[in-house]
């Protein structure tokens, strides 16, 4: 399933922390709400979703969109879909129960989640899959189940239950494994590791009795590379608790933040390009009788946490987040909400443009945009702009008709001098425009593409 999300949720810059707003996205999928979601590596978003007032209201099932959630389209209609993973070589898995037709199902698609291929496997009544875990080049999958672990060495055709070590009564919410293969398993009965690929369980010390752990990730040093990087395991739970590990093979936990009493739904971990810039930890509660603190950020490995909700409605349930690249220059990181009612299953989104550079920290004098170089172009062409207070910054491009053609920069930067670039390669050569717009300050530029 997803890892513990120390999400992006507060799209830090790659290069400084900048702190924006959440916008929805122009489309909704249909559902009561998101259960998880994920960007594969085309940029096409995927997204379960559960049902509501089902069968007379909305179905549930799995979605996906490969414009950035402006539109969607409906792979399956169930009851409900629960979970996503990536595989290997453009595959994507999905839990969903097509109910009352047949029992809750590991589904597959080979193709980055655009058409799917149907189910692999059926649970059988009175389960669930909470959470996929792909390995070896698909042929190794791992499942969290209602009654434990179970495993396939098939790609999925069959599965057997590996819990040895596993209380029998536990239902396993979530399931990672670090770059060196070792598992780790969350459960309603505490947390598991398991060194030998699921043959034998160890418990971890350090939870709070009946405290249900239900998220996890692998936080590791600098980008993940390979099994011999500096790395801890990060646990949420359902009394709001964030735990990580004290020692290399995380048996041992200790508390690093309470975020309340609501439940912990996500946590990702940004890594910044280039091991440049702060890390950023994100995670997801939510409500609680009403509490929530929503969408929380760390840039200091955990050692201190602020909530990031602008643009979040009150009262809205966190649900799942995702980030990624969705199109050429432009990484995003999404939160889905459960609504619990029609058209429930709404997605917030912060976007923000890749390849912005900062060529140097002093402070100028003023704001001011140069022309771009080299001019004309084709198809690719850098843009040197002066901030010179921290800002919210807005750099667009505009046709001649003065359609919007694309967004270069929608960030908050520090005062500086910064380059970005544009390619142009999709579009027709003519003359364009670029725009550089502050709170109080607009300045405009022509550019042409020849080709």
């Amino acid at each position: 399933m997803k890892t513990l999300y120390i999400l992006l949720f507060c799209f830090l810059s790659l290069d400084a922390v900048c702190y924006s707003q959440w916008v929805q996205t122009a489309g909704t999928p249909q559902g009561g709400g998101i259960t998880d979601m994920l960007i594969t590596s085309n940029g096409t978003m995927v997204v379960t979703c559960s049902s509501f007032n089902f069968p007379n209201g909305q179905s549930g099932g799995i979605r996906h969109s490969t414009n950035g959630g402006t539109t969607w389209e409906n792979d399956y209609m169930h009851y409900t879909a629960r979970t996503l993973a990536l595989g290997q070589n453009g595959y994507v898995y999905a839990s969903s129960w097509d109910y009352p037709s047949i029992s809750e199902g590991l589904w597959v698609s080979f193709n980055q989640g655009t058409v799917w291929q149907g189910h692999l496997y059926l649970i059988g009544s009175n389960n669930n899959i909470f959470s996929i875990l792909v390995r070896d080049n698909n042929q190794t999958i791992y499942i969290g189940t209602r009654t434990g672990v179970r495993k396939s060495t098939n790609g999925g055709g069959s599965f057997n239950p590996v819990n040895n070590g596993i209380p029998a009564n536990s239902w396993v919410r979530d399931i990672e494994a670090d770059s060196a293969g070792v598992l780790a398993a969350a459960t309603t009965n505490g947390l598991f590791i398991s060194t030998n690929n699921a043959v034998s369980w160890q418990q971890a010390t350090g939870i709070a009795e009946g405290d249900t752990v239900v998220r996890l990730a692998f936080n590791y040093s600098t980008q993940p590379r390979s099994s011999g990087e500096t790395r801890t395991l990060l646990a949420g739970t359902v009394e709001g608790k964030l735990y990580q590990s004290e020692d290399f093979i995380y048996t041992t936990m200790a508390v690093n933040f309470v975020f309340g009493l609501s439940e912990i739904s996500d946590i990702e971990i940004e890594y910044p390009e280039k091991e440049e810039g702060p890390k950023v930890m994100t995670v997801l509660t939510v409500q609680n009788n009403g509490q929530s603190t929503g969408c929380n950020v760390s840039t200091n490995n955990g050692s201190s946490w602020m909530q990031f909700n602008n643009g979040i409605p009150t009262l809205v349930t966190l649900t799942a987040a995702a980030y990624g690249s969705i199109a050429a220059g432009i990484l995003a990181i999404f939160l889905g909400t459960d609504g619990k009612a029609l058209d429930g299953a709404k997605i917030f989104k912060w976007l923000k443009t890749i390849g912005i550079k900062q060529i140097s920290s002093e402070v100028p004098d003023k704001f001011s945009l140069s022309q771009n170089y080299p001019n004309p172009f084709n198809p690719m062409t850098k843009i040197k702009f002066k901030v010179s207070r921290a800002s919210d910054i807005n750099i667009t491009v505009f046709d001649v008709l003065g359609q919007h053609v694309t967004t270069l920069v929608n960030e908050r930067l520090n005062a500086g001098s910064y380059e970005t670039q544009w390619n142009a390669a999709d579009m027709p050569g003519g003359v364009y425009f670029y725009r550089l717009e502050t709170n109080d300050f607009t300045e405009t530029k022509k550019m042409i593409l020849v080709k």
